[in-house]
């Protein structure tokens, strides 16, 4: 399990997303917030999509695979909660939150993801 690695390796997980430096998020529910619909998506839809994405020719080659894509998607969710661009718990679920975990995702315009602040 991740969690289990992080921590074993020092690094403060909230469950509930809201401190420390991981949250959770499911691509398909970051997507269809977005109003990108649930399906995966290509590279090539991910850069319509996000104009600012820009990946080294030298890498495009792995970005055929779902999973890779998947990973971007969830980093695009990471910077979203890093801006504070996330739903998080409501007050009366921080504790449930925190120990059943949350999934993270943003219902803000995609170009907020490149504020530079």
């Amino acid at each position: 399990m991740v969690e289990a690695q992080l921590v074993s390796r020092g690094v403060r997980v909230d469950r509930a997303g809201l401190d420390g430096t991981v949250c959770e998020t499911y691509p398909s529910a970051a997507l269809a917030a977005w109003g990108l619909g649930k399906a995966k998506q290509t590279w090539p839809e991910l850069r319509s999509n996000f104009a600012f994405l820009t990946a080294d020719d030298s890498l495009l080659s792995r970005f055929v695979s779902d999973d890779v894509c998947d990973a971007v998607v969830c980093a695009l969710v990471a910077r979203a909660r890093d801006l504070e661009l996330t739903i998080g718990p409501p007050d009366d679920e921080v504790a449930a939150a925190r120990r059943e975990g949350w999934i993270h995702i943003s219902c803000e315009p995609r170009e907020l993801l490149v504020q530079t602040d």
